[in-house]
């Protein structure tokens, strides 16, 4: 299922998981290491998208992201929530 999000989402040209961090004015990752702690999904990451995490896609990004301290959710996915948000307050 999650490859055919990613695949859809290719499809329809959404923003790489970089690219749409600099939208929302969010630091880019430069490393595996800055998306995630976890050992094995680095090693994935590493065998799917080689070292280059400018292709790595937006979906995978959001689900590999580190989770903000005290927080279900990630950075980007925290952001996205506020924006939401904002716009039916």
């Amino acid at each position: 299922m999650l490859c055919d999000a990613v695949f859809r989402d290719r499809e329809r040209s959404v923003a790489r998981y970089n690219a749409f961090r600099r939208a929302l004015l969010l630091i880019p990752i430069s490393k595996w290491e800055d998306l995630t702690d976890d050992a094995e999904s680095i090693k994935t990451l590493r065998e799917v998208y080689g070292n280059d995490v400018e292709e790595l896609d937006l979906l995978v990004g959001l689900m590999a992201e580190k989770k903000i301290k005290g927080f279900a959710i990630s950075e980007t996915a925290f952001i996205i929530f506020v924006v939401m948000a904002s716009r039916y307050a």
